[in-house]
């Protein structure tokens, strides 16, 4: 029997309402999350990119003085893993029926401090209470995804019981950037690190900043929202 107008909306509803529903569910969690991490990483980054334009270069200002420490790790100290002066370690998690993706987990970190080699001198870290790359204030994620010296990742297969592990950090002779403050007797206590230039710091926060069509959040946000657009618009088709 074909269904009139009146009756097409009730017709299986309780069927469509569960399968668009759970659809709508999970893709408004993924479209929260990556609009959430997309646009923490972008403001976050623009703010970086303006107070890294006004901050001094760390060597020879006075003490309690926010500065920028950019140089090369010296390579007169004791690696603590493989050739890392200072790693994470973390797991492999290939995502499964309630996750929406594969995603490396933070598993541990060792850290230390080492002595940088500056145009103006070097200059040693106070402590190993800094993070590795900036973070954003909404989810603690760091903005620079790729902070570590990249050519140096460790990555060991998953084992039958096992994840597959990758560690990666900043090892001895490579760049390194810090962002703290200039503490006594010429050492200096960093907030964060990342393991470039500060030139390629910053012309990597001002593409974050700028919102770049290329980033993997963006299109992650964009799928997401036009699925839910299109999970809303094949319900209300069926019931018309």
């Amino acid at each position: 029997m074909t269904s009139t107008p009146n009756n097409r909306w009730t017709d299986r509803l309780f069927d469509d309402l569960v399968i668009f529903g759970l659809l709508a569910v999970v893709c408004s969690i993924i479209l929260a999350a990556s609009a959430t991490e997309y646009f923490g990483a972008v403001a976050t980054a623009s703010k970086l990119t303006e107070e890294l334009a006004r901050l001094p270069d760390a060597a020879g200002q006075p003490q309690n003085t926010r500065a920028v420490l950019s140089g090369v790790i010296a390579d007169d100290g004791e690696p603590i893993f493989q050739n890392f002066v200072t790693y994470v370690e973390e797991s492999y998690n290939g995502g499964g029926k309630f996750t929406s993706g594969s995603t490396w987990e933070h598993e541990s970190s060792r850290k230390k401090t080492f002595r940088v080699k500056a145009s103006g001198g070097e200059i040693t870290l106070a402590n190993a209470g800094y993070v590795f790359s900036p973070r954003t204030p909404w989810t603690n994620a760091p903005v620079l995804a790729d902070w570590d010296h990249v050519e140096a990742r460790i990555e060991t297969p998953p084992g039958i019981f096992e994840r597959a592990r990758r560690f990666r950090g900043l090892v001895a002779g490579g760049p390194v950037t810090a962002v703290g403050t200039v503490t006594p007797n010429g050492t200096f206590d960093a907030d964060y690190l990342v393991g470039s230039s500060f030139y390629d710091m910053q012309a990597s926060l001002r593409s974050i900043a700028s919102g770049r069509f290329a980033s993997v959040l963006f299109w992650l946000m964009l799928l997401s929202g036009a699925c839910l657009a299109l999970t809303i618009g094949i319900f209300v088709r069926r019931r018309l």
